[in-house]
């Protein structure tokens, strides 16, 4: 698995609590845009907005024409971008938190796999 570089050179992978921070980044898009992890979906993808990088690659892990997909999406979606309470976005989701909370590590897994897949040059990972 391809990881991206920190600025000393040596290999980094997003870890699952520098994917969240940049979940929390979300709702503060100018300090989302100092993120390594942003900028380097940025680049990706090529586009300038790093709140419009991450929802994209969102959109591009998870197939939302199937229930675990559309429950993984929403998992970050609705907690993350749109901020709501764990226990709010159980309840509209028609879950228990132990199971909102089991989708939303799993969704978090995923784009940090699909981070450490991305290869551009010298990106430094902190935040």
């Amino acid at each position: 698995m391809s990881m991206l570089r920190h600025e000393s050179g040596t290999r980094h992978g997003a870890t699952q609590a520098q994917v969240r921070h940049v979940l929390r980044l979300l709702r503060r898009p100018h300090e989302l845009a100092t993120s390594g992890i942003a900028l380097a979906l940025c680049e990706s993808l090529d586009v300038d907005d790093p709140v419009e990088a991450v929802v994209l690659s969102l959109h591009q892990i998870f197939n939302l024409r199937t229930q675990t997909g559309r429950r993984l999406y929403d998992a970050i979606r609705l907690c993350d971008v749109e901020g709501l309470a764990a226990k709010e976005v159980a309840n509209e989701m028609g879950l228990s938190l132990r199971q909102f909370f089991r989708y939303r590590r799993e969704a978090v897994e995923a784009l940090a796999v699909r981070i450490n897949g991305l290869t551009p040059a010298r990106r430094t990972l902190a935040s």
